[in-house]
């Protein structure tokens, strides 16, 4: 004699588990998603634009700390996989302008540097 099981499946059974399997891909999807944008972050190996943001603060830093004045008219003027070199003008509080040179590069831990030099005056 053989015995046979049969389950007895209902409609809001069936549509429950497949929620739960699309829930489970769609989770599995976005932790795959995050992972790799993880990734590209610290995989980053372009240089910031002359006119960068992070690049703008710094020189302005750097001019303050020089004895004030703004930075403006941010230009390149070469790049290579290895470095940017840029040129701005200087305002300092007096009114003076100097023609300031930079170069954007990482140092050898992989972190971005700004190196300024300017004209004396």
């Amino acid at each position: 004699m053989t015995h046979a099981t049969y389950t007895t499946e209902t409609a809001t059974d069936a549509l429950t588990s497949r929620l739960v399997t699309l829930v489970q891909y769609a989770a599995g999807a976005v932790l795959v998603l995050g992972t790799v944008a993880g990734i590209a972050r610290f995989m980053d190996t372009g240089l910031p634009a002359c006119d960068g943001a992070r690049v703008d603060r710094t020189l302005k830093t750097i001019a303050r700390v020089n004895g004030g004045g703004t930075v403006a008219a941010h230009r390149e003027l070469g790049r290579t996989d290895r470095e940017t070199t840029c040129a701005a003008t200087m305002t300092a509080a007096d009114g003076t302008r100097r023609e300031l040179a930079y170069r954007i590069f990482r140092n050898e831990a992989g972190r971005v540097r700004v190196s300024a030099t300017w004209a004396a005056q």
